[in-house]
């Protein structure tokens, strides 16, 4: 009896062996026949992870003067960030990381504007921390073109960058409150103030793109990378009636101004007289929105505080009386108060007392008489609503 026992137990292991096998070859056949697992189609999936899928922006559109001067546009800077993580690298002729902490940081302080100490001190915390990456702060970011090609000629193994776009204003302080300013949010370039926020939604109405490349574990790009591009749709560019010209005249005529009498403010606008189009408008103080350092005013004040224009008016109902033929300026009037009416505010000349009769030419003209101009809308032309508002 315990020889047949002893004989029931190999079998017994050799079938469940061979039921176990069976389930897995199984296993491996209909995953290799379906290609799918617990329902994930494992191409797929593998696809995915060996595939790094990145968003091209649509670049924000430019502002141009009436001319096609560009007043406003999108810039590349750069951002400068060191690897520290030596399996960057694949090759050891060729290294991908930060090999020599003290060589690096001599060789980028002078470039970044800091010390050799601060640069080796956060690449050797990043080491220590076991970081894969470190950057430098603000000194590292916006790097323009010049400063990155002088960076990059120093062949330091790790150092890298990466793109950025900002807004940039070509002519530094010219017309500033009127193009206005943008700011930064999500990485977005969002209007805030002038043009560039009043016409925000054109500016940013375009669609962003999209690159697809296939990499290793490094995220370096494989030979044969697959790589699929949607070139983005830009934002609409924007044109104002500004002549950067007349703008430069104006801005120039400014500076004078204050620098003579140091006014508190100064506004200044400059029209076509035919259309009405604005041709240049300027404010003291102002900024320079490449540099907002030390902004104290960020008010357009040629648009944001209202005034009386006063007499300046008379010359639009002195217009409207020559059109319609009826301005004599020989013809004499009483100066001094009129009352168009029981119900309406009576007119005073601005001495109150008036000239006694004098001629609409001396009265409404030479000394700017506020009875001419009243008597002019009032009772020679078809301006009565004009009068009493």
């Amino acid at each position: 009896m315990k020889k047949k026992s002893t004989e029931i137990m190999p079998l017994l292991w050799i079938c469940l062996f061979s039921i176990a096998f069976l389930i897995i070859v199984g296993r491996f056949v209909y995953i290799q026949a379906t290609g799918e697992v617990n329902g994930v189609d494992i191409k797929k999936l593998a696809a995915e992870k060996r595939t790094n899928e990145y968003t091209i922006p649509a670049k924000r559109g430019t502002i141009y003067d009436r001319k096609g001067m560009a007043l406003a546009q999108e810039h590349i800077v750069y951002r400068l960030y060191a690897v520290l993580d030596e399996k960057y690298t694949t090759n050891e002729d060729e290294p991908r990381h930060v090999i020599d902490i003290q060589t690096t940081a001599a060789k980028l302080a002078p470039h970044l504007d800091l010390e050799a100490s601060e640069i080796a001190k956060i690449l050797k915390n990043g080491k220590e921390d076991d970081r894969f990456q470190v950057e430098f702060g603000s000194n590292s970011r916006e790097l323009n073109q010049e400063q990155k090609d002088d960076i990059a000629a120093l062949d330091l193994p790790g150092i890298y960058f990466m793109e950025e776009p900002i807004r940039f204003y070509p002519n530094g302080t010219f017309a500033s409150h009127t193009i206005g300013l943008t700011d930064k949010q999500d990485n977005n370039i969002i209007g805030i103030s002038g043009v560039e926020g009043s016409m925000d939604e054109y500016l940013t109405g375009g669609e962003s793109g999209s690159i697809s490349y296939q990499r290793d574990k490094f995220n370096v790009k494989l030979l044969n990378p697959n790589e699929i591009i949607n070139k983005a749709d830009d934002g609409d560019n924007v044109y104002l009636t500004l002549d950067q010209k007349i703008q430069t005249l104006l801005e120039d005529s400014l500076t004078e101004v204050v620098k003579e009498y140091n006014p508190e403010r100064v506004t200044a606008i400059v029209m076509d007289p035919k259309t009405g189009e604005v041709l240049a408008m300027g404010n003291r103080p102002s900024f320079n929105p490449n540099n907002l350092g030390d902004v104290q005013n960020w008010y357009n004040d040629a648009i944001a505080n209202p005034f009386e224009p006063g007499s300046t008016m008379k010359i639009f109902t002195l217009a409207s009386a020559i059109e319609e033929g009826v301005w004599n300026p020989d013809e004499k009037f009483k100066s001094g108060k009129y009352k168009g009416g029981e119900n309406i505010t009576a007119i005073r000349d601005h001495n109150w007392t008036g000239w006694g009769n004098i001629s609409y030419l001396e009265g409404g003209i030479q000394r700017s008489s506020n009875v001419a101009a009243a008597k002019l809308a009032y009772e020679k032309s078809d301006l009565k609503s004009f009068y009493i508002t």
